[in-house]
């Protein structure tokens, strides 16, 4: 026998906003804890250990411990913009 929901998703902007007031929208969730990408961070920058090891080491592409590193992956930081200034030229 089907059990009845005793709840219904609402669709458009008022369901998000209402998933937002109840915490159960989070977006994309980091790859791995801040512990660990500030380990990743002090190895690297102390010359313990090259992107591709890390990256073996913690089960992620070189471009994760890239992004990581360069202060790229907690989705505040912004890619560099480039900004056509002339012929080929790039700001």
């Amino acid at each position: 026998m089907h059990t009845p929901m005793t709840s219904r998703a609402v669709p458009g902007p008022e369901g998000m906003a209402l998933a937002k007031k109840n915490g159960r929208l989070k977006g994309k969730q980091p790859k791995m804890p801040e512990t660990a990408r500030r380990s990743i961070r002090r190895r690297y920058a102390q010359g313990e250990v090259s992107l591709a090891d890390l990256a073996t080491e913690y089960s992620v592409g070189r471009s994760t411990i890239h992004r990581i590193v360069h202060g790229q992956a907690d989705g505040k930081t912004p890619w560099p913009v480039r900004t056509p200034t002339g012929a080929g030229e790039l700001a």
